[in-house]
């Protein structure tokens, strides 16, 4: 997409350049003219206009770290770049450029109006971190694939796209799939929606949707479920007892012990091997739970501990761990009216166990 001024030599983002564009859009008056006189901050500037000025690359833009309007429309940008420091960005133009593919924007979390219109981008994506955009303008570009809609499910703000220009516009089930896959969307290609044909589409495609929207469901469960082990890891991290509520750090240990490995072929250790994870799992257990405790990890006073007997025993690959431990745990947890709540199925194992044997 060539422009009539591609011929002109492409212009650098330096200092001379934002000044005077900097200058050219302040006040005129008095204030304005001592502004000039006294120094402008890039800090200050709220709003930044750059259009048609031939711009290559994007650059030299970390010092406006309040700025929330900037306007790069028709130059010769062909990356989405140079925008990490601008965190208050509510208004974005990138339009009439050759940018080819969406990326750079991750941390543009305020960002709610965004064009890309007249480019060269064939996939929408890399826009997960815009969670406050509500305009998306992508007309005239190359975007074909309508699963690039589906795409766009995950951004509950927007309620204006344009998508005209495209290949995808040009389907014969453009706009039903669109309404019925972006059921908030108030705007679609300059036009306002009507809820007839919103509810209409939704109909045709209730079974496709429904579907999906389970889908989605269980996407963002695990999502969640992973957030919560993440949190749970960097507390455990940060009281010095990651991995130890599981297996995972038994088998990782045993995975690399050549020598361990070895000693599976002697006469009577196969037996022994088949209770060793266990009894090491345990005993990582007993150990995560003191400590968890200890650390504070579950708002219980070191008081509480003084009448544990703890007993360790570990040399040449053999663990043993007295059930006495747990047992001691347990009572005193019970006498201090302390719900114990176990971080693992090994643990919950040798709970119910004490409870049996007391």
């Amino acid at each position: 997409m060539s422009r009539p001024y591609d011929s002109m030599d492409p212009k650098v983002m330096d200092d001379d350049m934002l000044k005077a564009a900097v200058g050219e859009q302040g006040p005129q008056e008095e204030a304005g003219q001592l502004a000039k006189q006294e120094g402008i901050l890039f800090k200050d500037v709220l709003s930044l206009q750059l259009d048609f000025q031939n711009i290559l690359r994007i650059d030299n833009l970390w010092q406006f770290e309040n700025l929330q309007k900037l306007q790069l429309n028709n130059n010769i940008i062909e990356r989405i770049e140079g925008l990490e420091n601008l965190t208050h960005l509510v208004w974005l133009d990138l339009s009439f450029n050759n940018i080819e593919a969406i990326e750079g924007l991750d941390s543009l979390v305020n960002l709610e109006d965004l064009s890309l219109s007249n480019n060269r981008i064939s996939k929408i994506d890399s826009l997960d971190a815009l969670v406050k955009l509500q305009v998306l303008s992508l007309g005239n570009n190359q975007i074909s694939n309508m699963m690039n809609v589906i795409y766009l499910r995950r951004f509950t703000c927007l309620r204006t796209l344009t998508l005209s220009g495209n290949p995808i516009a040009e389907a014969e089930e453009y706009k039903v799939f669109i309404h019925a896959y972006l059921p908030d969307l108030v705007y679609l290609d300059f036009r306002r929606i009507d809820e007839q044909a919103k509810e209409m589409a939704k109909i045709k495609h209730q079974y496709s949707i429904d579907e999906l929207k389970h889908r989605e469901a269980q996407m963002q469960a695990r999502l969640e479920d992973e957030k919560v082990l993440r949190e749970k890891l960097a507390a455990h991290k940060q009281a010095f007892i990651e991995h130890l509520d599981g297996s995972y750090l038994f088998n990782s240990m045993y995975s690399e012990d050549v020598e361990g490995n070895k000693l599976s072929y002697l006469p009577g250790v196969g037996e022994l091997l088949e209770a060793y994870p266990f009894e090491v799992t345990a005993a990582f257990f007993f150990f995560f739970f003191f400590f968890f405790l200890g650390a504070g990890l579950a708002q219980v006073p070191l008081a509480c501990l003084e009448q544990v007997h703890f007993t360790l025993y570990l040399s040449f690959h053999i663990i043993s761990c007295e059930t006495l431990v747990v047992k001691s745990l347990l009572a005193t947890c019970m006498q201090k009216a302390i719900p114990v709540r176990p971080v693992s199925f090994v643990g919950q194992w040798c709970l119910d166990f004490c409870r049996h044997t007391e």
